[in-house]
C-alpha cells in the first residue's frame, strides 16, 4: 500500500462519545461530539476555540498514526494489538494501542482537554497552537499544566470517550 494522502472527513454520528475513527487513507472526526462538548461549554469563547483545536489535533494524531502504520507494514486491516501479539512484546510492558501511544508521546498521558478547561495551563495551550502554526518546536506539557487525563479509548478501532456507555 503506496502512502498517499489523507483525506479528513468530518461527519455527524448519533454517538457523542465517538470523537473519531480511520478509514484507508481517511480520517473522520465526529462533528457530533464536538456539538455536545460546545453546546456545555459555559466559559470564555476564545478558551473554547483553543481548547477545540487541542482536541482536534488530538483526534488527528491518534488516527493518524492508524493510518500511517498500516501502509507502513502494507496490510489495511493491521490491528496493532496483533502486531505487536506477533512480535511477541511483552504486554504487560507496552501498550497495545498505536494511537494512544502517539498522544503519550506527545502529551505523556490521553488528555480530555474539555475536561480541562478549569484547569489547564492556558498559556501552554496558546503556545503549542502557536508552534503547531508556525511548524516551530512544540512545548512540553508538565504536570503543572494542570491537563485532565482521560481514560484510554476501547481497543475496538474508534476513538471514544468512556464516560457513557451503550449497553
Amino acid at each position: 500500500m503506496a502512502k498517499t494522502p489523507m483525506q479528513v472527513h468530518f461527519i455527524s454520528i448519533d454517538f457523542p462519545t465517538l470523537r473519531g475513527f480511520s478509514g484507508i487513507n481517511e480520517l473522520f472526526i465526529n462533528e457530533n461530539y464536538f456539538s455536545a462538548k460546545i453546546s456545555e461549554w459555559k466559559s470564555n469563547t476564545r478558551l473554547l476555540n483553543s481548547i477545540t483545536k487541542m482536541d482536534l489535533i488530538t483526534i488527528a494524531l491518534h488516527e493518524c498514526v492508524h493510518v500511517r502504520i498500516r501502509q507502513q507494514v502494507d496490510d489495511i486491516n493491521m490491528s496493532t494489538p496483533n502486531m505487536l501479539q506477533y512480535s511477541q512484546i511483552d504486554k504487560q510492558k507496552c501498550d497495545q494501542e498505536f494511537g494512544r501511544l502517539a498522544e503519550m508521546a506527545l502529551f505523556k498521558e490521553q488528555i480530555n482537554w474539555f475536561q480541562s478547561k478549569d484547569t489547564i495551563n492556558v498559556n501552554y495551550v496558546e503556545q503549542f497552537l502557536t508552534a503547531i502554526e508556525n511548524g516551530t518546536e512544540l512545548p512540553i506539557l508538565t504536570e503543572n499544566d494542570g491537563a485532565i487525563r482521560r481514560e484510554p479509548s476501547t481497543g475496538m478501532g474508534v476513538d471514544l470517550l468512556n464516560d457513557r456507555f451503550i449497553c
